[in-house]
Formats: C-alpha cells, structure tokens, sequence
C-alpha cells in the first residue's frame, strides 16, 4: 500500500514539475574559465519567458564580501539592464527576509508567499538562483527556507542543500523543454543503504530521461559521504520503458566488476532511481541483452523487479 501511495504521489509531482520550455541558449554569456575577477553570469528568462539565459554583469562589490555580493547580484537579477530579450525570474511573490551564509551554504529565507508561485516560476527562479550565487566566492550551496521552515517538493520531502549541477539543462533536443524533481539513489556512508540526491533535470524531447539516470549514477554521488553503487566504466547499451516496465541493458561491466556495496545495493540503486518516473514501475535489467542473470549468485534479474523502500536508509527528525 505504502509503494502505491509513493507510486500515485510520484506521478502526481511529474505533473506538476513537467512543463514545456522552448530551447535557448545564451552567447552573450561566458564559461566560468573566461570570466574576470569580478565578472559573474547573472540569470534570467530569455525572451521566450521559458528558458533560461545568462547576462555578464562587473560587480562593485569587493570579492572577498560574499553577502554584499549576494545582496548585488539578487537586485540585478530583479531588473535586467537594458534588454528587451531578458526577463526577471524574481516574481512578486519572492521576498528575502534573511540570508545566512555558513561553511559554503548560502541559506535563503522568503516569506510564506514564495509558497504562492506556480511551479514553473519556482522552478526557474530556483535554478537561475543558485546557478548565480554559487559563482561567489565562499558559496557552494544554496538552501531555501519558506517561513522559517525547509522548501519542500510536491511528496513533501525537504529539496535541501542544491548546487549549480543540480540544474541539467541542455540535454536531449528537440523544440520542447520538460523540467522534473528526481531523486537518484547513491550508498550511505556506511555502504549499508541506499540514500537519495535531488536533481532537477530539464530534457529535451528527443532525449532519454533513462539514459540521464542512469549516466547520473554511473557519474557518481555529488554529496559528501555518499558512495558509488555502479561501476565508473559502466555503459548503458539501451534504455526503453514499455507498459510501465523499464528495459535496461548494460555491458558486462556490470556483472564483472565487484564493487565494496552489496548486491542489492547496486540493484535497487538502478530500480529505486528508475522507478522515480512516473510511468516507470518495474525495472527488467539485462547485461547484453541477457537476463538469464543471477547477479553475484544473490539477485535474480530474470523478471523486472520493483522499487524496494526497505534498503533506503531512513531520514533522522
């Protein structure tokens, strides 16, 4: 019952985090490498209102004073200079109370109206926020607070600390733009359970939103105590999803290099990540096209299996 209740609410945050975004990509900003001392992309919408762009802005603000810098670029992210192809993603309903800066994490607090934005314009606003405050020196992270308490995802579930990678969006092509909260399963510390890491992911509709998953665990965890579950030299062969099921096929990679995390950790990595899509309920894993696979003598991979809620570590209050 509980992994129906999961199911029907993950279907019911990939509606309401999914929306078409017409592609765009700015020249008029630079690579991080290029940038000046005191140069930094500033975030906006591009003049379709539904991608986002990048404006090169010369700080006055000294390099060495982050909050003064934070405080600089959020009013030039309010009001982009001079240009007709540019929109702010600083809605009314975004209002800063307080800022706290802490060991690289740039904490936000807005007040309860922020709970008042559609999800496009949360989404884009977050993104264009934390892709712009985390080129500062001494931010790493950005957290957001709505009336003293954590932003929270349509499950309910705390967004947490974000980083610019968090925001994915040039993959795939095609006219089209779908933007989704995913959650991508990594090992604990302890290499005894399996942990999530939010990704907000935009895609084109020509790519595979699979296959980013799945990249995503092959890249590895970008948190710090969280372990690997699948080899770095992993390659997926072909990912497709049909009547709920997904269809993974991966080289031998997977079956030939033993990595320090159980079975069922490597597995249930690839099923619980999978199966965070919302037409995605079982997960049938192939190594060349085979599935006639007991992996390392444990797991049965002959049937699609389903999401395991039992080897997520569970979240301390």
């Amino acid at each position: 019952m509980k992994q129906k209740l999961f199911k029907k609410f993950g279907f019911l945050i990939l509606l309401l985090t999914s929306m078409l975004f017409l592609c765009s990509c700015s020249s008029r900003g630079k690579e991080d490498a290029q940038l000046a001392e005191n140069e930094y992309n500033v975030y906006y919408l591009d003049g379709t209102g539904q991608a986002l762009t990048s404006e090169v802005y010369v700080a006055s603000s000294a390099l060495d004073d982050a909050k003064g810098l934070i405080g600089e670029l959020f009013d030039v992210m309010r009001y982009p200079a001079d240009r007709t192809d540019c929109m702010s993603t600083v809605r009314k309903e975004i209002t800063v109370m307080d800022i706290k800066l802490n060991d690289e994490v740039l904490s936000v607090y807005f007040s309860d109206s922020y709970s008042n934005l559609s999800v496009e314009d949360e989404v884009m606003f977050r993104a264009a926020y934390v892709k712009t405050m985390t080129q500062i020196q001494g931010v790493k992270y950005v957290s957001f607070y709505v009336n003293e308490q954590p932003l929270k995802d349509a499950l309910g579930n705390p967004v947490g600390i974000m980083l610019a990678s968090d925001f994915m969006e040039n993959i795939g092509s095609g006219t089209y733009r779908t933007w989704v909260d995913l959650s991508v399963y990594y090992g604990n510390a302890s290499a005894d359970k399996l942990v999530p890491e939010r990704i907000t992911i935009g895609y084109g509709k020509n790519a595979s939103i699979e296959r980013v998953i799945i990249e995503q665990l092959i890249k590895g965890p970008g948190e710090e105590g969280h372990v690997r579950t699948v080899p770095a030299t992993l390659t997926l062969l072909s990912a497709t999803t049909k009547d709920g099921i997904c269809y993974v096929n991966f080289d031998s990679v997977l079956t030939d290099e033993v990595l320090p995390v159980s079975p069922a950790m490597t597995i249930y990595s690839i099923v619980n990540s999978l199966c965070e899509l919302s037409n995605v309920n079982k997960v049938q894993i192939s190594v060349r096209s085979s599935t006639n696979i007991v992996f390392r003598d444990t797991i049965d991979l002959s049937q699609p299996l389903e999401r395991s809620l039992d080897i997520i570590e569970t979240q301390q209050n």
